[in-house]
Order: structure tokens, then sequence, then C-alpha cells
């Protein structure tokens, strides 16, 4: 009962910049998910809503600067994803697992050295949310890149935050991460098929 009350009391208690930041941020995920380019443009929007609402409502530096950088990447993104196709072609990428251990091992030094740091702060949970940003950063970075992988790495860091909103009892924002693991499972079957169908094409040309 605790948790449906706390679900509500935090979907109740948005005001219309949230409500606006979460709905521009879910069709983000899903318009990526498709292969559209100009979803990118719609995690701008849904990034500038929360940079606004850290600075002037929550006070929340350390994410607004998360944000921010996500703002460049999208607008990295855009300028990636239309050099990289003809708009209308949409084509994932892979990378081989020795790379990706690189970047994992990468992530978990970062990771430890951020923790550390944040371990005399009031932080609740400076290592598991250390680990969650740091991956967060990384993984937007391979979606800039259309590695289909990418979906694997949110699938993992949604999953933690799930865990990390549980145990602070933060009943809402652990169900937004669960949605967020659902779109992300989505998106990496979505990638994996348009990028059979494209293989199929190529073979039958």
């Amino acid at each position: 009962m605790d948790m449906i009350d706390s679900i509500l009391q935090g979907f109740l208690h948005q005001d219309a910049l949230d409500l606006f930041a979460l709905l521009f941020g879910l069709a983000y995920v899903i318009l990526i998910a498709r292969g559209k380019w100009w979803g990118w443009i719609i995690g701008i929007v849904s990034c500038a809503l929360i940079l606004w609402k850290d600075l002037f409502t929550y006070s929340l530096w350390a994410d607004a600067g998360l944000q921010l950088f996500y703002i460049v990447m999208g607008l990295v993104g855009i300028r990636y994803w239309l050099r990289s196709s003809n708009k209308t072609t949409f084509y994932p990428k892979e990378w081989s697992l020795k790379k990706h251990f690189i970047l994992i091992l990468m992530g978990i030094i970062l990771s430890l050295m951020l923790g550390y740091t944040l371990r005399g702060t009031p932080a609740a949970l400076p290592f598991a949310d250390s680990m969650t940003s740091v991956f967060a950063v990384l993984a937007t970075g391979l979606m800039v890149l259309k590695l289909r992988s990418n979906w694997l790495y949110w699938v993992a860091i949604d999953g933690a935050y799930i865990f990390i909103y549980g145990r602070q009892k933060a009943y809402y924002f652990a169900l937004l991460s669960f949605i967020y693991l659902l779109l992300a499972i989505y998106g990496f079957f979505a990638w994996k098929k348009e990028k059979d169908r494209l293989l199929s094409n190529d073979t039958a040309d």
C-alpha cells in the first residue's frame, strides 16, 4: 500500500514542466529506438526542461551538469546521424567484445573514483549512484554512434536505478526506471530487426 501511495503521490506532485519533461523523455527513447534522427531534438527538449528544474527548483547542480552534457550529446547525435545516413535509412552498428570490455573496465574505474570522492557527502549510495551516472554517459555515447549494444547498457543502468530508487522508497521513480528498462529492451530488438532487414535487402540485391 505504501508503494502504491508513493507512486500516486509522485505523479500528483509533478508540475507541468515535470510532466512535459517525462513525456518528452519517453517519446525520445521510443523515437531513437525506431531509428528516427529527430528523436534527438525531442530528447534535447526533455533535458532542457529538467535542466531548468534542476537549476531553479531543486538546486541539483550535479544533475544539471549531466543534463547539459546530454543536450550537447543530443546536438552531436543529430549531426552524426544526419551525416551517416540519408535520413531514411538507419543502420545499427556494433563493436567487438574486446572494445566493450575496455569500455566497461574504464567505466568501473571511473565509477569507483567518483564514488570514493562522494563517500564524505550526504549521498545515500555513492558508489551505486556513481556507477549509474558514469555508465549513463558512456551509454549515451554508444547511442550516438548507433551501436545496438547501447540498449543492453541501458537495461543494466535502469535495472540499477530500480534497485536504488526502491531502496530509497522512491517507488514512483523506480516505476519510471522500469518503464525505461522495458523501452531499452524494445530498442535492442527494434535495432536488431532493422539491421537484419537491411542485411537481407543487401543480400537480395
